[in-house]
Formats: structure tokens, sequence, C-alpha cells
């Protein structure tokens, strides 16, 4: 007999400027804001779901100002 799973992928965008906020603060909020996107795939019943692997703070691009930074 045929199973349905179903599936989804979460990739969500930091709003919050590292100019303005301390990297604590935008982990919280990134990871609440993730809580509430996996709470939203959890109502809609979704039984595998990926997050992309950097989530909770802005990515360091070569020539951003957090380039080199850990």
């Amino acid at each position: 007999m045929a199973r349905i799973v179903r599936c989804g992928l979460i990739q969500a965008q930091c709003e919050w400027s590292p100019e303005k906020f301390s990297i604590g603060e935008i982990k919280k909020k990134m990871i609440a804001k993730h809580e509430r996107l996996i709470a939203d795939a959890a109502k809609k019943q979704v039984q595998i779901l990926g997050l992309q692997e950097l989530f909770y703070g802005p990515t360091s691009a070569p020539n951003s100002k957090l380039a080199g930074t850990s």
C-alpha cells in the first residue's frame, strides 16, 4: 500500500542588521522565527522538515564587514 510522506523546506532571510543588533540578539530572533516556521509546518502535517545549514545569524560574504570573523 502506498504511503504519503509530507516534506518541507525552510529558508528564511535574516531581517536584523549586525550594525543595529548584537549577534546574540540576532541568534535569538532567528531561532524564534524558525520555531514559528516549524510550528506552521507541523500544523500542515509535515513529517520531514529541512532547515538551512546556517540560520541564526548573518552570513559573512567575502566582501562584508564580517568576513574572517568567527
